[in-house]
């Protein structure tokens, strides 16, 4: 009868659970590959659509103080991570950083650490902003 839906976090769902701020070579890497996403497909994408969030580096789980506590109050993470966390003590966790497209750089050295990637084409929240995801495309 009816197709079982997959469940995205809404815009308003923070799914950072930290700041982090990845190395100069990984942000480089980040920003030229938003840029080469931005100019092959800024004519496909909706005219609103102002930031583009993309992975930057991947964060050893050490690096994320307080991680337990993170994992546990945030909503943008799901029940599984959490346990996965407390078996194994180690997680993927992901770094996001958010490429402006009006100015054509990244808005920050700062990127959100996120547990939970949105699927590629989606639009989600880090931090304060709502940015279309574009994972490692460039």
């Amino acid at each position: 009868m009816g197709a079982c839906a997959q469940t995205q976090p809404s815009q308003q769902t923070d799914l950072s659970i930290a700041t982090y701020r990845p190395t100069p070579n990984a942000l480089a890497i980040a920003e030229r590959r938003a840029k080469q996403y931005w100019v092959k497909h800024r004519n496909e994408i909706h005219g609103g659509t102002r930031y583009l969030a993309i992975e930057s580096d991947t964060i050893p789980s050490a690096d994320i103080p307080d991680l337990y506590y993170r994992l546990t109050h945030s909503p943008g993470v799901n029940g599984s991570d959490v346990e996965q966390y407390r078996v194994n003590e180690d997680i993927d966790i992901f770094c996001i950083n958010i490429f402006d497209t009006r100015t054509g750089r990244l808005v920050s050295p700062q990127g959100y650490a996120v547990v939970d990637e949105p699927d590629p084409g989606s639009v989600a929240r880090f931090g304060k902003y709502v940015a279309l995801f574009i994972g490692t495309e460039g």
